[in-house]
C-alpha cells in the first residue's frame, strides 16, 4: 500500500469526441485527449469532509462511494462508510456541457486524488475508479481511457478496457496512437450558445434515436480506423479528410434531434466559417457546442484562430499524449 499523502493534486486535460459508431450499445467511437482546458483537483487534510464549491453534490457522491470501496478493499479500515476527513478544491475545470468531457475528467480526477490521498491508489483498479467511483463510461469510453493514457483513441464499445497495463498494445477492440507534437487543435464555441443536451435529456435522446444499422456502423468503424492510421503515419491531409467525413457522418445519426449533422444553426454556421477560412480537419465535439479544427502546425492554428476570433470564443490546445498527472506535497 502507498503511504497516505498530506496533499494530492491531480491534473488532466479535456476530451474531444469525434463521434460514435452507433446510437445503441455497443456504441464505440473515436476521440482524442487535449491539454486544454485542463481540470485540476486538490485533496488536503481537514477536520471533516469539505467538498468545496464546484459541483459539491457530485464530489460528495464520489467521496461516499470511495469510502465504501475503501472499506471493502482494506482489512484495516473501520467498518463504516463515513466521508473522509479532507478538503476538495477544484482549482481548474473544463466548462460543463460544451462537448469536452468535463464531467468524466472532474469525476476521475477526484476519484484518483482521493485514492492517492488515502494511500489506496495501488489497491484500486482502473475499472473500480471509472465504473464504481466516477460512474462514467456508460456510452463512450474515450474520456475514461484517455484520462489514464492520453492520445487518440478508437474503441468499438464491446469492452471497456480499463486494465492497469501501461502497454499501448493495440487490440481488435481498442486502438491508441499519439498525434504528432506539432499538431494543434483550435477550439471554437459560438457566441450564441445553443441549449446543451445532457443528463436526463441525453438519456431520452438515445432512447428515441434509431440504431445506425450494420452498413452504417461498419462504414463509421472503417473511417475511424483511417483516422487512426493516418495519424500514426503523420499524414495530415488524409487525417483531415477522414476526420471531417467521419464527424459529419456520425453526426447524421442524430439529425432528427440536431436538425442535421451538427447541433443547431449556431454550430452549423461556425462549421461553415471554419471551412470557408481554410480549415480541413474539423467537426463538432460530442453534442457541441465546441467545434474543433485540427491543424498541422502551431502557425496554422494561430492563423485560423485569428481569422475566426471575431465570430467565436476560441482557444488553442495541444494533443495530450500522456495520462493524468499526480503531484504529492
Amino acid at each position: 500500500m502507498s503511504d497516505a499523502a498530506e496533499s494530492v493534486q491531480v491534473t488532466t486535460g479535456a476530451r474531444l469526441h469525434f463521434g460514435l459508431f452507433d446510437t445503441k450499445s455497443p456504441f464505440g467511437g473515436v476521440g482524442m485527449m487535449i491539454d486544454a482546458p485542463a481540470t485540476r483537483v486538490r485533496v488536503e487534510p481537514a477536520a471533516s469532509f469539505d467538498p468545496g464549491t464546484t459541483d459539491p453534490e457530485r464530489l460528495t457522491q464520489i467521496a461516499a462511494s470511495f469510502s465504501q470501496l475503501a472499506t471493502r478493499n482494506s482489512p484495516l479500515a473501520t467498518r463504516n462508510s463515513s466521508l473522509p476527513d479532507c478538503r476538495l478544491t477544484v482549482e481548474r475545470t473544463t466548462p460543463p456541457h460544451c462537448g469536452l468531457g468535463s464531467g468524466t475528467q472532474l469525476a476521475l480526477a477526484t476519484a484518483l486524488a482521493l485514492a492517492r490521498f488515502q494511500g489506496l491508489d495501488q489497491q484500486l483498479s482502473r475499472a473500480e475508479l471509472v465504473e464504481q467511483l466516477a460512474r462514467r463510461g456508460r456510452r463512450s469510453a474515450i474520456g475514461s481511457l484517455g484520462f489514464f493514457t492520453g492520445g487518440l483513441i478508437w474503441e468499438d464499445g464491446l469492452t471497456r478496457h480499463f486494465g492497469d497495463s501501461e502497454s499501448d498494445r493495440d487490440s481488435d477492440e481498442t486502438w491508441r496512437v499519439e498525434p504528432p507534437a506539432d499538431w494543434r487543435v483550435v477550439l471554437l464555441r459560438p457566441l450564441e450558445t445553443p441549449s446543451p443536451c445532457s443528463g436526463e435529456a441525453e438519456r431520452r435522446a438515445f432512447e428515441t434515436i434509431p440504431a445506425a444499422g450494420k452498413a452504417t456502423r461498419e462504414r463509421l468503424r472503417t473511417l475511424g480506423l483511417a483516422i487512426i492510421e493516418s495519424c500514426r503515419a503523420a499524414e495530415f491531409t488524409r487525417f483531415a479528410e477522414s476526420l471531417t467525413e467521419f464527424n459529419r457522418r456520425s453526426g447524421e445519426l442524430f439529425a432528427s434531434l440536431q436538425g442535421g449533422p451538427y447541433n443547431g444553426p449556431p454550430v452549423t454556421q461556425l462549421i461553415e466559417r471554419v471551412r470557408d477560412a481554410g480549415g480541413t480537419a474539423y467537426g463538432q465535439s460530442s453534442w457541441g457546442s465546441t467545434v474543433f479544427a485540427c491543424c498541422p502546425t502551431p502557425q496554422a492554428a494561430e492563423q485560423l484562430a485569428a481569422d475566426l476570433a471575431p465570430t467565436a470564443h476560441h482557444q488553442i490546445a495541444k494533443p495530450q499524449n500522456k495520462g493524468a498527472t499526480i503531484e504529492i506535497e
